[in-house]
């Protein structure tokens, strides 16, 4: 697993709670890649969001979506401030729908 204070491990002790599995923690590790990596080794087994795979290890992935809901990012900015071009673009592009809210959204 990952160190505890990230967030994975609070949602894996939650389930695993919920469903009453017990489980054995031997190693935390700091990354991925390295989590990915012994894996590979044959050191476990690992619980892991899909965006850390690209496709080309040597595992193999069971999805877990209906214990794990999809993760949602949003953007969050300091009210009444002004945005520096990159950032105002960066909005922009990424809600193009929200573009002529952001005035509004700044001001309040």
């Amino acid at each position: 697993l990952p160190p505890r204070h990230l967030a994975t491990w609070r949602r894996v002790e939650m389930i695993f709670g919920q469903h009453k599995v017990s489980y054995t923690v031997t190693l935390e590790a700091g990354g991925w890649e390295v989590i990915k990596k012994y894996v590979e080794m044959g050191l476990g087994i690992a619980i892991v969001t899909a965006i850390c795979l690209k496709g080309d290890e040597k595992i193999a992935k069971i999805p877990l979506d209906r214990f794990f809901p999809n993760r949602s990012y949003g953007v969050v900015m300091r009210k009444r401030k002004y945005l520096s071009p990159p950032a105002r673009q960066f909005l922009e592009m990424m809600a193009p729908d929200f573009s002529g809210q952001l005035e509004k959204s700044v001001e309040e």
